[in-house]
Formats: C-alpha cells, sequence, structure tokens
C-alpha cells in the first residue's frame, strides 16, 4: 500500500480462536501503530490514535450493513458492538447510525494536543 494507507477487513462469522478483524497497511502506518500508546500525549501518539478511530469507524460502518445483526457474528466483535450502543447511544442496528459519530465517541481525536504540541 502507499504511504499512509489502511484498509480493515471485517469477518463477522469467523471462529472464536480467529481474529474477526484484519488491518492490512503500509509499511509506514504498521511502523507507527507497532510503536504503541504511551500515556504523554503528543503528536505521534494522536496520529496512531486518530489511524485507530478510522478502523474502528471502517467496522462500525460493516457491522451496521450486516442484515442480521445478531446471529453467527463472533462473540467478541458483538460484545464490542454492544458496547457501542451502551457507551455513546449510538445503536448499530438502527438504519439511521452514524459509524464517524461511534468512532469518535469510542476514542476522539485528540485536536488539543496538536495545538499543545506546535506551540
Amino acid at each position: 500500500y502507499p504511504n499512509g494507507a489502511v484498509k480493515t477487513t471485517v469477518n463477522e462469522t469467523c471462529g472464536e480462536a480467529e481474529q474477526p478483524i484484519k488491518i492490512t497497511c503500509a509499511t509506514d502506518v504498521y511502523d507507527e501503530l507497532n510503536k504503541g500508546l504511551k500515556n504523554n500525549v503528543g503528536v505521534n501518539i494522536v496520529a496512531r490514535q486518530a489511524i485507530i478511530t478510522q478502523v474502528l469507524c471502517a467496522v462500525y460502518a460493516y457491522m451496521s450493513t450486516l442484515k442480521d445483526k445478531k446471529s453467527d457474528i463472533h462473540k467478541g466483535l458483538l460484545l464490542h458492538m454492544e458496547g457501542v450502543k451502551e457507551k455513546t447511544k449510538e445503536d448499530w442496528e438502527n438504519e439511521d447510525f452514524n459509524p464517524s459519530l461511534a468512532a469518535t465517541k469510542i476514542l476522539p481525536y485528540a485536536i488539543g494536543a496538536l495545538n499543545e504540541d506546535n506551540n
């Protein structure tokens, strides 16, 4: 993939021992994510969190398109989606569900940290 590109694939019916979400990304994105998230919030941490928020948005968008939102869905993924509904009050089972809004409620963009690092 070209620098900065991320592809998120969801397999909601995979087995319990398998991972329902696969992230395929450019080397620069992988290297940045591989550094992990630390307690201090700087521009690098903000960038990593933004990548994760983008992945969540893709997962939530995919999940909202499923016709049958209960059967054959990976247990961990279903629990996460129920947690999204509980924590954000955004119901992924409704037609008016906004995956971007739900993702930014779960992991908001840390805009304030960007301003602090540039001062």
